[in-house]
């Protein structure tokens, strides 16, 4: 039978009513409960065994667990690994940046006109010293010669 519904002033699409062919019977007894049966060939494992395979599980599940833990270790060291290159690549730039600064502030002009703006000039000749500086090779041979000479051990040229 066809039900035709309305909402409101809009039909609804006409739908089939549930009959339901036959209505089921309704037992008055109590049900028992129902005993498991053992399927045909099958057999019972036992206790050991059991314990075996569970053991074997649990062992292969730490072992993956702790693949995880190690994998996440490494994962984290690459990060701060990261991190760190980025930091020392910023700080070349940095350190590229200042050389530059000090390299155009260490020009022989800039230093000359800065002195001449302070009021320095040139040294005379009178204010000049030089220094004249002796190989090391001749100051050792001067020294072996006047140990012969004197015929004193090096440590008493020291305390003396």
């Amino acid at each position: 039978m066809l039900e035709y519904r309305q909402l409101g002033n809009t039909a609804m699409k006409p739908q089939v009513e549930y009959e339901p062919e036959y209505e089921p019977q309704q037992k008055t007894q109590k049900q028992t409960p129902v005993k498991k049966k053992k399927l045909e060939g099958t057999k019972e494992v036992p206790l050991p065994i059991k314990i075996k395979i569970i053991s074997r599980v649990l062992l292969v599940t730490a072992l993956a667990l702790l693949m995880v833990a190690r994998f996440a270790a490494v994962s984290i060291a690459n990060i701060g690994l990261e991190e760190a290159k980025k930091t020392v690549k910023e700080q070349q730039v940095k350190n590229t940046d200042l050389e530059s600064i000090l390299a155009g502030s260490m020009q022989l002009d800039t230093i000359q006109e800065k002195a001449m703006a302070l009021g320095m000039s040139f040294p005379s000749s009178d204010q000049m010293v030089y220094i004249n500086l002796v190989p090391y090779s001749d100051l050792v041979s001067k020294n072996n010669a006047n140990i012969k000479q004197n015929k004193k051990s090096i440590l008493s040229q020291v305390i003396d």
